[in-house]
This record gives structure tokens, C-alpha cells and sequence, in this order.
């Protein structure tokens, strides 16, 4: 695969993520929501959806309604790639994983064991584009099967082939405010003087945010190029039994950053709709709201992590162990 149609892919899968998390925080906030109305005990009063129904309404209706995404002001957002596999690069951000900074340093700690040493600036230091044919056979084979427009590789003024060791870079997130508006719809007809159990619902969710304002999410695994993992098969293949990172280590650690994780995402007020909002919703809808409460769920979306040639750049990690002095 080209690097152009690697990268391309590498987006799509982001985008493919940044609705998996969505959908998964929407399923939650439902979820929530019908725990608060059981604790409160009006489950069997009140049923909660997610959209308006276009319809006669049977009973007593909650609706979670997602209607406004922020922030309404852009954030100033830095974008800039961390190498995960040179953690002396300045602090790194608290919202890197540990399954991710873990694997980033096991691999820039394993290509210290393999890579042949070149000699730079008077001492010897791990080659940033060794020859392939002096690679152990599982990373050899590796970049032979790569395309010479992939940046793996390419011949030097001899025509030796070379391999450019990698760069594994983490992108962060970036903010996003999830708004919605939760409305009570009562039946069409009900018996006159019966007592609709929805401002009780809409308190019961109220008291809720004030006992319990938090999400546990379980999202999809952070998206990584595919090239990155049978990268990582033939370097444990290549790792020495008795080198800084034992291959079963890295096998390990690389399992553990394609695996799904929890995260906790806090739930909190928004602030109400102001009268021209209201009545738009309520011409919209072409029926009345009931009374509303606003919420706000703040996530991230759209960090990735990107697998790439390291070319001239200095080399991640290599001649440093992690945590130590070159």
C-alpha cells in the first residue's frame, strides 16, 4: 500500500472511530438515564427515547435529545504529534493511554537490541537506516514486503537496500461539547385530574446529576495503522531471550493497545434554552414541551495514533534507554 492510500485509510478509520465514540456516549447517557428513573422508582411509569414521536403518545414519554454541538467558541487546539517511542521528548500529555506509552517505549527499547550501530558525530549509535539485509530475518522479510512508495525503504547510492527505522507518533483529541435537552411528552388523552409522573422523572434525573454525574464508557480501541502490527510481530520475532524487552513482552503490550478500554466521562448542567429556542423546538415538534433540563457531556474526539518512517528525523528513542542517559 502507497502512503498516500495508507494515510487515507488511516483518516477513515478515525472518522469510523469518532462515531463509534459518539454512539457509545449517546447509548450511555440513555443508559443513565433509565438507571436514575429505576433508583427513583418510575421505570414503569415513564419510558425514555431518544428521538420525538411523530405519533399519538400512549403514556408518559422522557425524550434525550441530542440538539447543539460546542464548543460554541473554537478552542485553541495544538495538534502536534507526540513520539511514543522517545518519552525524553519533553512531558507528555496525561491523555496518552498507558497501553500506548508502554508499547512506544518496549519498541524503541527493542530496536536498541537489534539494529546494527553506525557512527555519528564520533560514537557509535543505532543505525536510522540500516541495511535490510542486515536485519534479522522476521524484520528483513518485513520491509521486502513493503512498496518502494511507502517510505519503508530505498536504495542507497550502491544500491544496497534500506530500511528507515519508525516513528510512532500519538495525535490527541480534540474537545468537543455534547449538549442535549431532556423533555417530557404526555399521553394525547389521559383521565382528567391524573397526575403525569414527568416533572417526578425530570427531578429524579436532576438529583441524579447531582449524586452521580459520571459516564463509565467502555469505546473501541484507539485506531493505528495495520502496517504498525506486523511491524511489531517480526520485531518480536527479532528481540534476543535476553534483551531489554522480552518478545513475549512485547506481544503482550501490543494486544493490550488494540484492546477495548473504560473511560469515566463527567455528566454536568448546560445552560436552558432561552424562550426563542423553546418555541422553535415546539413548532418544530408541532406539539408542547413539558419541562426540560439541559446537559452537557464533554469528550474528545479523533486522537489516533500514526505508524510512520522516521527519514530524517532523529531516530525515536534510539541509543536511550527508556528512563535512562545515552
Amino acid at each position: 500500500m502507497s502512503r498516500v492510500r495508507a494515510e487515507d485509510h488511516v483518516m477513515q478509520v478515525t472518522h469510523r472511530h469518532a462515531r463509534a465514540v459518539t454512539e457509545a456516549i449517546h447509548d450511555g447517557l440513555l443508559a443513565w438515564v433509565r438507571q436514575a428513573l429505576t433508583d427513583a422508582g418510575l421505570d414503569q411509569d415513564v419510558t425514555v427515547l431518544d428521538r420525538f414521536p411523530s405519533g399519538p403518545v400512549e403514556r408518559p414519554l422522557l425524550i434525550v435529545f441530542p440538539f447543539r454541538l460546542g464548543p460554541e467558541k473554537m478552542l485553541d487546539h495544538n495538534d502536534a504529534g507526540r513520539s511514543l517511542m522517545n518519552p525524553a521528548r519533553g512531558k507528555e500529555p496525561s491523555t496518552i493511554p498507558d497501553t500506548w506509552r508502554d508499547l512506544g517505549q518496549a519498541m524503541g527499547a527493542g530496536l536498541q537490541d537489534i539494529l546494527p550501530e553506525e557512527k555519528v558525530a564520533g560514537r557509535k549509535i543505532p543505525s536510522r537506516r540500516p541495511r535490510v539485509s542486515a536485519l534479522p530475518p522476521a524484520l528483513e522479510a518485513w520491509y521486502l514486503s513493503q512498496d518502494e512508495r511507502s517510505g519503508w525503504i530505498e536504495r542507497d547510492a550502491s544500491g544496497e537496500l534500506r530500511g528507515y527505522t519508525p516513528n510512532l507518533w500519538w495525535y490527541p483529541s480534540y474537545p468537543i461539547d455534547i449538549q442535549y435537552i431532556l423533555s417530557g411528552v404526555g399521553p394525547n388523552a389521559h383521565a382528567e385530574g391524573e397526575a403525569l409522573p414527568l416533572l417526578p422523572a425530570m427531578t429524579a434525573v436532576r438529583t441524579a446529576v447531582h449524586l452521580d454525574s459520571v459516564l463509565e464508557l467502555t469505546l473501541p480501541a484507539v485506531p493505528a495503522p495495520e502496517s504498525l502490527w506486523g511491524y511489531i510481530t517480526a520485531l518480536a520475532l527479532s528481540l534476543p531471550e535476553d534483551g531489554e524487552v522480552f518478545p513475549d513482552e512485547l506481544e503482550e503490550k501490543s494486544a493490550a493497545a488494540r484492546e477495548r478500554f473504560s473511560t469515566r466521562l463527567g455528566i454536568v448542567p448546560a445552560h436552558h434554552l432561552d424562550d426563542d429556542s423553546v418555541f422553535s423546538f415546539m413548532r418544530a415538534l408541532g406539539r408542547p414541551m413539558h419541562a426540560t433540563i439541559c446537559l452537557k457531556i464533554r469528550a474528545g474526539l479523533g486522537h489516533r495514533v500514526a505508524f510512520e518512517p522516521g527519514g530524517d528525523a532523529a531516530p525515536p528513542n534510539l541509543g536511550r534507554r527508556p528512563g535512562g542517559d545515552t
